[in-house]
């Protein structure tokens, strides 16, 4: 894993497929397959990315939108993402994609 700075992360926005995160540290998942580490909390992050198509899924997610696949049938408040990843999304943000097909 590779350590970046908040400032390297916007030259690589179309890479970043989803990230994980808490109160210090962030880890960014890439097309590649690589995971790059953030020391900076997923709050910070989500405020940085928001102005662009990431959306804060639940408490420690952000998901690109453009990676978004579709609903996971049958099951409930999950999405899948283009490279097959299934994310719990919560009841607050769940409206977003509950109408999408």
């Amino acid at each position: 894993m590779k350590s970046i700075e908040a400032e390297e992360i916007i030259g690589e926005l179309d890479e970043i497929i989803f990230l994980i995160g808490n109160r210090d540290i962030c880890y960014l998942f890439h097309v590649d397959k690589k995971i790059k580490v953030v020391k900076l909390s997923i709050n910070a992050m989500d405020i940085i990315l928001k102005e662009f198509s990431f959306i804060r899924i639940n408490l420690y997610n952000i998901i690109n939108t453009k990676f978004y696949l579709k609903n996971n049938p049958g099951r409930k408040k999950e999405i899948i993402l283009k490279n097959g990843i299934i994310l719990s999304v919560s009841r607050k943000v769940w409206k977003v994609f509950e109408n999408i097909t």
